[in-house]
């Protein structure tokens, strides 16, 4: 190649001094030395791509005969492991992380969002069984990055993704909401999940992970006599929101229900169940694990990069996303756009949300309210009846201008069971201008399962303003807020019809 660019340079020299060229002529050469040159670097770079597929070949042959082997161990085999695949999800992403890492080789970045169920104490988990496949398949590192909350539903991550994740440094996301979603509050049920895809959807095409429903069921379910086909929030809105925006999902029950109500062999409550009846065990973690695998596995072996040229665009797939119909929610009751959050585990430490919010929030004056942490769980609990939080938020001034509309909410748990309404006061403000102030009766609910309250909507005249939030304790009505995160959301202005 460097003799081929020296010719060229001795050409054009050697023809100037004898004025055998015209300046017309001297760009065509140009031109001709260039497309040389990028045939070259075509051919080097095919070559390239040659090798991991001559190698990978026999790769994801050795690999796949492994999770037949691992999975025959705990009662699966390929038919039920493709029956769990409700959703293969969005190729072209998965291509372009695919070509990602043929080119660079690099660590590959798991990011896990979910309840309980992803911070278990279980060894092996689902997600960490699905890491240990992918690092065989692509020969690569993977680096876990979980910011699941234990008996959180998936409205948290739907207000505060821009706090709990870097989303642009992670390349698959396990999205496992199925379990405390089904038990979340009638207004918020169904309705939240749509809102966290529909916020990674407006993100560049670039940043955007490949998601995949991680779709466990409690094990109460799995085994009641009363509910055989297992029926609970999966099939409800999981799967809808997965096939309207194109996401994959997988479905442990799918394979495993009419198994458990046949009592088969090692389907067994004390084989799948956690003592909790709530929770799956180590054995239904792995199937969970393989069951993902084995999707990822058939979405790779459809991935032909012999066949993809080293100039091959993610645009250039023949699996090109289609957005035409996704601008309109699925569920009537989506208003959330640009959401925001103050969460205590990741914003406390610094008072205020991360830069990457459209809203920015700071923790302004705390008084009556300590700092308590459990595990993944970091919460803020009055210890003064006369405690309150008072925070400054402020939008944008780009954002402002477009949308003025917006609510309130916040997220707390409770120490203990609650047996009768409590009050909380919410108030939103700037200088003299009260937006809104009003009680939250927060109704009865079960200990350590996470509640969430959005406020009526609100209109703002100026783009800055202060949310107070305030137990209302007097003899009947004394109890500890344990406050998770405060919420603010833009309103949607699209059409929904």
């Amino acid at each position: 190649m460097l003799r081929i660019r020296i010719s060229f340079v001795q050409m054009i020299n050697f023809m100037k001094r004898k004025s055998f060229i015209s300046a017309f002529s001297l760009i065509l050469l140009m031109i001709l030395m260039l497309q040389t040159r990028k045939k070259l670097d075509v051919q080097a770079n095919s070559l390239y791509l040659a090798q991991f597929v001559s190698e990978c070949d026999q790769n994801c042959l050795d690999v796949e005969k492994d999770l037949l082997k691992l999975a025959w161990k705990n009662r699966l085999n390929a038919d039920m492991m493709e029956k769990s695949i409700t959703n293969e999800g969005d190729l072209e992403i998965f291509y372009k992380l695919c070509k990602t890492i043929y080119v660079e080789k690099r660590t590959i970045t798991f990011g896990i969002l979910g309840g309980s169920a992803s911070r278990t104490r279980e060894n092996p988990t689902y997600y960490s069984t699905v890491a240990v496949f992918v690092e065989k398949l692509f020969n690569v590192n993977v680096e876990i990055v979980n910011r699941a909350i234990g008996g959180m539903p998936s409205v948290v991550s739907a207000y505060c993704l821009q706090s709990m994740l870097n989303v642009s440094n992670i390349d698959i996301l396990l999205v496992e909401f199925a379990i405390n979603d089904n038990v979340a509050a009638s207004d918020i049920r169904g309705r939240s999940i749509e809102d966290l895809i529909r916020h990674f959807n407006s993100l560049p095409f670039r940043e955007q992970p490949f998601i995949i429903f991680a779709n466990l069921i409690s094990t109460r379910i799995l085994y009641d006599p009363e509910t055989p086909n297992c029926f609970n929030v999966e099939e409800e809105y999981f799967n809808p929101v997965a096939r309207y925006y194109n996401v994959a999902a997988v479905s442990w029950k799918r394979t495993i229900c009419d198994k458990t109500h046949q009592n088969l062999t090692g389907f067994q409550p004390s084989d799948l169940s956690s003592s909790d009846m709530n929770h799956p065990s180590e054995n239904g973690h792995l199937q969970l694990g393989y069951m993902i695998s084995y999707l990822l596995l058939k979405l790779y072996k459809s991935y032909k990069p012999a066949k993809i040229t080293s100039d091959f665009k993610v645009h250039d797939s023949p699996y090109v996303k289609n957005t035409s119909s996704t601008n309109v929610p699925l569920d009537s009751r989506v208003w959330l756009a640009h959401p925001a959050c103050f969460i205590i585990k990741h914003d406390f430490e610094e008072r205020c949300n991360n830069e990457n919010n459209n809203i920015h929030i700071c923790l302004e004056e705390m008084r009556g309210f300590e700092i308590e942490k459990e595990r993944a769980k970091v919460i803020l609990v009055n210890k003064d009846t006369r405690g309150f939080l008072k925070f400054h938020c402020s939008i944008d001034e780009d954002m402002f201008n477009l949308q003025k509309r917006l609510r309130v909410g916040f997220t707390f748990i409770m120490d203990t069971e609650i047996l009768s309404p409590k009050i909380i006061q919410l108030k939103i403000f700037y200088k003299n201008i009260s937006y809104l102030s009003e009680n939250v009766d927060l109704p009865p609910h079960k200990y350590h399962i996470g509640q969430t309250f959005e406020s009526r909507p609100v209109d703002l005249i100026a783009r800055e303003f202060y949310v107070v939030i305030q137990p209302v304790n007097n003899k009947t009505n004394a109890f500890n807020l344990n406050l998770l995160a405060l919420l603010v959301g833009l309103e949607d202005d699209i059409d929904k019809n």
